[in-house]
């Protein structure tokens, strides 16, 4: 140090402190702290400044002090520290340019791949860039109308179910109750209005449709709403990324690929996000416990900077990291994205987190004109998008919640809500493509294959899981959520191909997932006898999927003690900390069982539920046709009562689904002489089971054909044309795979058989689905039809084969 810097320190010190409070900085900081050993507090200041000049003569001492006295007499510094160098700017701010880079390199690592636990590559998970495979999502905005409608009817029903019960003076905690379990049992679960609104009432006129990218480019403060896996956490890391990178590489505005915003976008065009901010990435769940541990009280703000992500927190010195996110918010050039507001399932401490968000907005998060949403008469979800961060910079923030947990406790005023929407075709057929091509090139790293075939492999392992997801409806609906489609991708990937049957697809999507749970300490078995009971009684009992958490350990309690062969009215002591660590994975990470609320739970997507409860229907083969019939009449089972019988074909002998078959068409059938109830159940089945017994198929052929000749001929006495429609659906399941010789060789004996309304009939249903095949076309041929109507059905028939197939 020279004694130009020497004397520049010394006059600092001098003029910024006293000797007390120059002794108490020397005391309160860990590094200084042996120079109170050798002065006296009581001495002159000048005497105190000598002997810490002294002791600093190590530069990274003398930077600590330095730091120190800038963290505290910030104004009185402003004039000296310039004058020790050019580089002692990053002393006033309280941290340096090397600080800021290895947040942002932190930030990056943390957030530049995918980790698919899904997919393992020699014992570890596959990371692809999560820049490769993004795929943009869109959203459906709900206006605040719609938001204070939804909690007013919460409110409404909630008192109202006080009222039956004849309950008075109900604490906070009991009025919580009360709204949970209105939440549980409403049949449209208000909370996901918004979400549903098309599918309930039809499209609306106006367009509220935003991709999630210009979402951000219009709205300062931003809450984003989606079902468990639908990409909230995934956009939040995207986001971070490109705020990151920007900064990183120095740019002044961040431009992503125009693809990430829209699937259909011109492949070179880009799109600007707006000015380069820093990204603070937080989960809420982090702040609420550093202010459960360290502080009741602490502030957003100052939580920010050292905060953790993903369990680890950025390199280099909290105070610096601090100093860094507190310039960013004061020059309004932070974004903050909160991520996970409802995974706080104390309601208690989750409003604590809307208080603390909200004063945090309050001072922090304001528009040019310095206004709030939290202000009165100012609706930002109605802002003008030329008034929006993308064109006017500033602070921002983005929150995102699962929806049922969001709606208990939301926060107030007018912010922007956006509800995620399943992925249509467009995003699915972009990620297929995005995602085959990642892969690829991830498997490519010992450069086996050349661009050009790396490529060509991709388009064909993309277009073949196109096809797959597309060809089952079912398989469709689970690609509409982000997560699911990923599974489906990786288990297409593990094995060549989806499974064909629906029941297998699940099976091995619950066996990926439980492996994700490996913390929980249960087997698939185990999972699937804890999980089946619980889903039976959803499904019988609660419209929403939702159970509270004692009746998810009461249903769970249930199956274990039964996979165990103990009393589930006192079960063993260590099913206690099983069923705890069971919900407390539920609350913290997405799998097949998740919290959706405070003390509310569902499973993951309807299809799990679904599918559980068909393991419980056939959890004893002997009584499951008897089970299947006491549901038979309820359309809300059959999804359930498809997956069960497809779950005996595929686990038991072809004599066990022979058995069940015969069972159920020989139960007791109400509407069997105008509606063959079973007849048509057990047609839906055939798709779906694995070897599907021939002569149960011809059987119920041969008798929906008699039922189709009547209900179409126009001159039978009874016409009923009611059932041709599903009739012909039936046909359609029942010639299918390996059924269709069987099906193919009925009608084309009725073609050539006797009965003119037989030979209709079958002209007819091969007309409506248009089947091709050779056998069925010198059927037609030999058909020789006596009456002109007959006639009109077999040139039908045959046009429309030959323009299916002209062999």
């Amino acid at each position: 140090m020279t004694d130009f810097h020497t004397g520049v320190i010394h006059e600092l010190l001098a003029e910024a402190f006293t000797s007390e409070d120059l002794y108490r900085l020397c005391r309160d900081t860990e590094i200084l702290r042996p120079i109170c050993q050798r002065v006296n507090r009581s001495a002159p200041i000048n005497e105190i400044a000598d002997t810490v000049i002294e002791y600093c003569e190590d530069q990274a001492i003398l930077d600590e002090l330095l730091r120190a006295v800038c963290a505290i007499r910030r104004r009185q510094c402003e004039r000296f520290v310039p004058r020790l160098g050019p580089d002692s700017g990053d002393l006033l701010r309280g941290y340096s340019a090397a600080d800021r880079d290895d947040y942002l390199d932190f930030l990056i690592r943390q957030c530049d791949t995918l980790d698919l636990r899904l997919m393992r590559r020699g014992g570890q998970p596959v990371q692809l860039p999560l820049q490769e495979v993004y795929v943009a999502l869109r959203a459906d905005r709900m206006d605040p109308a719609e938001r204070t409608a939804n909690r007013a009817l919460l409110d409404v029903e909630a008192e109202e179910l006080r009222r039956s019960l004849g309950l008075v003076d109900l604490d906070p905690a009991g009025i919580r109750t009360l709204r949970h379990r209105v939440l549980v049992g409403h049949p449209l679960m208000l909370a996901l209005l918004g979400r549903d609104r098309e599918r309930l009432f039809g499209p609306t006129p106006r367009d509220d449709r935003l991709d999630l990218a210009e979402a951000f480019r219009r709205h300062r403060w931003l809450v984003i709403l989606g079902d468990p896996g639908s990409g909230k956490t995934t956009l939040a890391r995207w986001l971070a990324l490109q705020l990151a990178s920007a900064l990183k590489r120095g740019d002044e505005r961040v431009t992503v690929p125009a693809r990430h915003v829209s699937p259909t976008a011109d492949p070179e065009a880009t799109v600007d996000l707006g000015p380069a901010r820093l990204p603070l990435l937080v989960r809420v769940a982090d702040f609420a416990e550093a202010r459960r541990k360290d502080d009741p009280y602490l502030p957003l703000a100052d939580f920010l900077g050292p905060h953790p992500w993903l369990g680890e927190r950025p390199p280099g010195d909290p105070d610096a990291l601090r100093a860094l996110a507190a310039e960013a918010l004061a020059q309004g050039r932070a974004v903050v994205i909160l991520d996970g507001l409802d995974e706080i399932t104390d309601a208690h401490q989750r409003l604590e987190m809307v208080s603390a968000i909200e004063a945090f907005i309050r001072a922090h998060v304001r528009d040019p004109d310095g206004r709030s949403p939290l202000d009165g008469g100012w609706r930002a979800w109605a802002d003008d998008p030329t008034h929006g961060p993308a064109q006017t910079g500033g602070n921002q923030v983005v929150i995102t919640s699962r929806m049922v947990g969001y709606h208990a406790a939301p926060l107030q005023g007018d912010l922007a809500h956006f509800t995620i929407e399943p992925m249509d075709d467009d995003a699915v057929n972009h990620f297929c493509r995005n995602w085959s091509l990642a892969l690829h090139h991830f498997l490519n790293r010992a450069g086996r294959w050349p661009e050009d075939e790396l490529r060509d492999r991709a388009d064909r392992e993309a277009q073949a899981l196109q096809e797959a997801i597309h060809a089952n409806p079912g398989v469709r609906e689970l690609a509409g959520n982000p997560l699911l489609l990923t599974l489906l991708a990786a288990l297409h990937r593990e094995e060549a191909r989806l499974p064909q049957q629906r029941v297998r697809l699940y099976q091995r999507a619950v066996e990926t997932l439980v492996e994700i749970w490996r913390g929980v300490g249960l087997s698939e078995i185990e999972f699937t006898h804890a999980l089946a009971p619980l889903a039976y009684w959803l499904h019988a009992n609660r419209p929403t999927g939702l159970a509270l958490e004692h009746e998810v350990r009461r249903q769970v309690t249930i199956g274990l003690a039964r996979y165990h062969r103990v009393d589930a009215a006192d079960p063993p002591p260590h099913f206690e900390e099983l069923l705890t660590r069971f919900l407390r994975q539920a609350r913290e990470e997405c799998g097949l069982l998740l919290a959706r609320g405070e003390a509310l739970y569902g499973f993951l997507h309807l299809t799990f539920q679904e599918y559980f409860a068909a393991r419980e229907l056939t959890r004893r083969v002997r009584d499951t046709a008897r089970r299947i019939v006491e549901h038979l009449d309820d359309p809300r089972w059959r999804e359930p009562l498809l997956l069960a019988v497809a779950w005996v074909s595929w686990t038991q002998g072809p004599e066990d689904l022979d058995d069940l078959l015969e069972d159920l068409l020989a139960a007791p059938d109400p509407t069997g002489d105008l509606l063959p109830r079973n007849a048509f159940f057990i047609a839906a089945c055939i798709p779906e089971v694995v070897q599907p017994p021939l002569g149960i198929v011809r059987r119920l052929a041969e008798e929906l054909l008699d039922r189709y000749a009547r209900a179409t001929d126009p001159d039978s006495d009874t016409p009923f044309d009611y059932l041709r429609r599903p009739i012909e659906a039936a046909f359609q399941h029942l010639r299918s795979g390996e059924t269709i010789p069987t099906v193919d060789d009925l009608l084309a004996a009725a073609l050539r058989g006797d009965g003119p309304a037989r030979r209709a009939a079958a002209a007819r249903l091969i007309h409506t689905h248009g089947w091709a095949s050779r056998e069925l076309a010198e059927a037609l041929l030999d058909a020789r039809p006596a009456d002109d109507s007959l006639a009109a059905w077999v040139s039908r028939a045959l046009m429309k084969m030959a323009e299916a197939d002209p062999a």
